[in-house]
């Protein structure tokens, strides 16, 4: 057997300790491999010898090569619970940032429709109250027009009466212009007893009717020449 320097790791690198070991016992199994090849066999005995020498080394090389596969079996099981671990705490740190932001979602859901229904509150209001400012500016229209329509009616009725007064004024005029004088006191007559006294009632009488009369045709005239109370105080009511 040869070895030469590309069958042998460098020593310079760093490596574990497993690892140095072995590479200690391949170099002294290359060490004596060397002497066998210089030394020239005069006995059995030393053949047997380095027979063993060569054993001893390779079994401690593979015993050094067994513990060194079982530390790597070790580093690598735990670096793999590492890598397990470390993907069950990315997973569960996965799962809690995803059910924060479900979360966040559906609050941010809920408040978006918080607030449309209260801007759909809202326009209902305002829609109600447009209804309402157009059902008042429609009852406003409808008084006022009712009331000119009043106005209008109570103005032809207190003319109606106006004119009305104004004939039976008129009429009364006439007839009491074409109406006979009484006839004038007898002086001939002798004074006292019961007809002196029927002729005084009778002028007292017929004094006090004239009397009356005058004072209604005045207060006639006066109610017919401004229109009435009635007119006058309606006209002042509707301004």
């Amino acid at each position: 057997m040869h070895f030469d320097d590309n069958d042998t790791a460098d020593t310079s690198i760093c490596l574990p300790p497993a690892a140095i070991d072995v590479m200690e016992s391949l170099d002294k199994l290359r060490a004596s491999v060397d002497q066998v090849q210089c030394e020239q066999f005069g006995r059995r005995d030393d053949a047997h010898n380095l027979k063993d020498i060569l054993l001893v080394h390779i079994r401690d090389l593979e015993k050094k090569i067994s513990t060194w596969f079982d530390e790597q079996d070790i580093v690598h099981r735990a670096l793999r619970k590492d890598m397990h671990d470390q993907k069950n705490l990315s997973s569960l740190d996965l799962k809690s940032t995803h059910q924060k932001l479900s979360a966040q979602i559906a609050a941010a859901a809920f408040d978006t429709v918080d607030v449309r229904k209260e801007v759909k509150e809202i326009n209902a209001k305002v829609t109600y109250l447009d209804g309402q400012v157009s059902e008042i500016r429609s009852e406003q229209l409808d008084f006022r027009a009712n009331t000119e329509e009043n106005y209008l009616n109570l103005s032809t009725q207190l003319g109606l009466i106006v004119d009305f007064l104004r004939s039976g004024d008129a009429k009364k005029g006439e007839s009491g212009s074409s109406r006979p004088q009484p006839p004038p006191d007898d002086q001939s007559r002798p004074s006292g007893g019961s007809g002196d006294s029927g002729t005084r009632q009778s002028g007292s009488r017929g004094g006090s009717q004239r009397r009356g009369d005058r004072s209604g045709s005045s207060k006639r005239r006066s109610y017919s020449s401004g229109g009435g109370p009635f007119r006058r105080s309606f006209e002042d009511w509707l301004g």
